[in-house]
C-alpha cells in the first residue's frame, strides 16, 4: 500500500501485488466530486501535477460526476463502469466508487 498526501488530505491508495494497478475508493456524497477524486488519485500515483493535462480534454468532468451519482441517496444495485485514458494511465471508474489506475495497453 502507498499512502499519498494530497492537498485535500491523506488518501489511501492500494497497490495490486504486481505493482501496476492502483485502487482508490470515491465516497459518493462526500466532500469531493468524482472527477476531483480521479484527478487527485492520478496526481498521487504519478507524483506529478496533471495541470498540463486537464481532465476536460479527455471527457466532461460534470458528466463523469453525474454518471454514477446516487439516485435518491441509494447506491445499491447500481452497476457499470467507464474507462478512459488520462495523463498516461488507463482509468476505470466503477459505479461502486472504486477507481483503478493502471498502465495504458499498448
Amino acid at each position: 500500500m502507498v499512502v499519498a498526501d494530497t492537498e485535500c488530505g491523506p488518501e489511501l491508495v492500494q497497490v495490486d501485488p504486481d505493482g501496476e494497478v492502483y485502487r482508490i475508493r470515491h465516497e459518493f456524497g462526500g466532500p469531493r466530486t468524482l472527477s476531483t477524486t480521479v484527478i487527485l488519485a492520478v496526481e498521487s500515483v504519478s507524483g506529478r501535477s496533471v495541470v498540463d493535462r486537464p481532465l476536460y480534454e479527455v471527457l466532461d468532468p460534470e458528466c463523469l460526476d453525474g454518471l454514477f451519482e446516487p439516485i435518491g441517496g441509494h447506491t445499491e444495485g447500481m452497476r457499470g463502469h467507464i474507462e478512459f485514458p488520462y495523463a498516461g494511465y488507463l482509468i476505470r471508474v466503477d459505479a461502486s466508487g472504486e477507481i483503478l489506475i493502471g498502465p495504458l495497453e499498448s
